[in-house]
């Protein structure tokens, strides 16, 4: 990018970076989103097995134990809320490189493209995994 829009290596790292913060922001959350919501069926044997040695043998001997009811009901909600956080992460990515004054319009453009690539990666396996 440096090269093509004739900007500095600090310029223009920091254009990318800021760039992609959006995405990655709203990826974490997503993670965990899915690390809490995966963790509900559990919370049942928390207070009776703190360790979870107890529990563990429990679940390995009849893992019908587990009310996974609550995942069921929600698991819809969570696809839409994947796509959605994944969305508002591209808008807020394209909309922070549209604010930029000062940079010139290849170098927008070659962060644009970086951005939807890295949208991309993350967006395709959300939609490929939940739906």
């Amino acid at each position: 990018k440096r090269a093509v829009s004739g900007e500095s290596w600090k310029s223009a790292f920091t254009q990318l970076v800021l760039a992609v913060l959006p995405v990655t922001a709203s990826m974490h959350l997503l993670k965990a989103l899915l690390k809490t919501t995966s963790r509900i069926p559990y919370w049942d044997f928390v207070f009776s097995d703190p360790a979870g040695v107890t529990t563990a043998g429990m679940l390995m001997d009849n893992p019908g134990l587990l009310d996974k009811s609550s995942l069921l009901f929600l698991s819809p909600y969570i696809g839409i809320i994947a796509v959605l956080l994944s969305l508002g992460g591209l808008i807020l990515s394209l909309l922070i490189i549209k604010k930029r004054h000062a940079v010139n319009t290849l170098s927008k453009a070659i962060s644009v493209g970086a951005v939807i690539l890295y949208f991309s990666m993350f967006f395709v396996t959300i939609v490929a995994w939940r739906f």
